[in-house]
Protein backbone atom coordinates (compact mmCIF):
# COMPACT_ATOMS: atom_id res chain seq x y z
CA UNK A 1 0.00 0.00 0.00
CA UNK A 2 1.08 3.62 -0.52
CA UNK A 3 1.15 5.64 2.01
CA UNK A 4 2.29 9.04 3.58
CA UNK A 5 3.12 12.14 0.84
CA UNK A 6 3.63 9.89 -1.54
CA UNK A 7 2.34 10.77 -4.69
CA UNK A 8 -0.61 8.26 -5.88
CA UNK A 9 0.63 4.67 -8.87
CA UNK A 10 -0.80 3.80 -11.92
CA UNK A 11 -2.62 0.92 -11.54
CA UNK A 12 -1.55 -1.36 -14.37
CA UNK A 13 -4.98 -2.96 -14.88
CA UNK A 14 -7.22 -0.08 -14.88
CA UNK A 15 -4.67 2.79 -15.59
CA UNK A 16 -6.00 4.95 -13.05
CA UNK A 17 -4.28 6.41 -10.31
CA UNK A 18 -4.92 5.48 -7.26
CA UNK A 19 -3.54 6.40 -3.41
CA UNK A 20 -4.24 2.64 -1.98
CA UNK A 21 -2.83 -0.85 -4.27
CA UNK A 22 -1.67 -3.81 -3.67
CA UNK A 23 2.06 -3.59 -4.90
CA UNK A 24 3.16 -7.00 -6.63
CA UNK A 25 6.82 -7.04 -8.30
CA UNK A 26 7.08 -3.10 -8.21
CA UNK A 27 3.68 -2.64 -9.98
CA UNK A 28 0.36 -1.51 -8.48
CA UNK A 29 -2.83 -2.62 -8.65
CA UNK A 30 -6.05 -1.03 -7.22
CA UNK A 31 -8.14 -2.16 -4.58
CA UNK A 32 -11.12 -2.23 -7.42
CA UNK A 33 -9.36 -4.29 -10.03
CA UNK A 34 -7.72 -6.80 -7.17
CA UNK A 35 -11.39 -7.48 -6.10
CA UNK A 36 -12.58 -7.81 -9.69
CA UNK A 37 -10.22 -10.30 -10.16
CA UNK A 38 -11.10 -12.13 -6.98
CA UNK A 39 -14.26 -12.19 -7.97
CA UNK A 40 -14.39 -13.08 -11.80
CA UNK A 41 -15.07 -16.67 -12.98
CA UNK A 42 -12.86 -18.42 -15.50
CA UNK A 43 -15.89 -18.23 -17.82
CA UNK A 44 -16.64 -14.49 -17.57
CA UNK A 45 -15.06 -12.10 -20.39
CA UNK A 46 -13.26 -10.10 -18.31
CA UNK A 47 -11.19 -13.20 -16.55
CA UNK A 48 -9.18 -13.42 -20.16
CA UNK A 49 -8.54 -9.14 -19.89
CA UNK A 50 -7.14 -9.66 -16.33
CA UNK A 51 -4.47 -12.93 -17.59
CA UNK A 52 -3.25 -11.38 -20.19
CA UNK A 53 -2.34 -8.09 -18.17
CA UNK A 54 -0.86 -10.66 -15.32
CA UNK A 55 0.84 -12.28 -17.96
CA UNK A 56 2.03 -8.42 -19.54
CA UNK A 57 2.91 -7.62 -15.58
CA UNK A 58 5.21 -10.80 -14.98
CA UNK A 59 7.05 -10.73 -18.15
CA UNK A 60 8.84 -7.47 -17.43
Amino acid sequence: MVEGNQRPQICVICGQEQHESLEILGKQICCTCETEMVKSKVEDPVYLYYVWRLRRLLAH
